[in-house]
């Protein structure tokens, strides 16, 4: 009996990855940078906790593209990342965007409903902002702000919908009170 050899096509970098319709395929992928020793702990937890989300979803290559469909599908802007970025955003290099964090959770539980999602965004965004105030105290501001303002502009347009209601149903009330008249 004669054995035949299986030839193993695999290079140094490759990684199997999950594609969108379930398939699996070989990836020769960039790898994250590792994260810097003398991070903080705030740095770190928010970091590390970044990276078990990003790493869920497959490789750089795969999460890059996931966060480009994502932007493309719907009004997401800064949600768009390429693999270079996105691996100097998970290693600390560089600064990570609300909307990437958003982004990655959202291509981690396709499934998961919007309270569940909100909360694990959530809580990436509160080690998001301890890691902010450690690296950068003015962007972390900018950021707080703009994530108020939003919550302004929520509450503005509930309270325009409403008025609007009200004035729907005042204007059924005068209507009803006239034709009695």
């Amino acid at each position: 009996m004669q054995e035949t050899k299986r030839e193993d096509h695999t290079k140094p970098g490759d990684m199997m990855a999950t594609e969108p319709d379930g398939s699996t395929a070989r990836r020769r992928g960039r790898s994250m940078a590792p994260l810097d020793p003398n991070l903080s702990h705030a740095e770190r937890e928010f970091l590390e906790r970044l990276r078990e989300v990003a790493s869920s979803i497959g490789t750089l290559a795969v999460t890059s593209a996931g966060l480009k469909r994502l932007a493309d599908e719907g009004p997401a802007p800064g949600m768009e990342a390429s693999e270079s970025a996105l691996s100097r955003m998970l290693s600390g290099q560089k600064p990570t965007r609300p909307a990437v964090i958003r982004g990655l959770h959202t291509l981690a539980a396709p499934h998961a409903g919007p309270t569940e999602l909100d909360r694990e965004i959530a809580l990436t965004r509160r080690l998001f902002y301890g890691w902010l105030q450690a690296r950068d105290p003015d962007r972390l501001l900018l950021y707080r702000t703009q994530e108020e303002m939003g919550d302004l502009r929520d509450r503005l347009a509930e309270a325009e919908d409403k008025a609007t209601g009200l004035a729907a149903e005042l204007a059924d009330a005068h209507r009803r009170h006239a034709m009695k008249i």
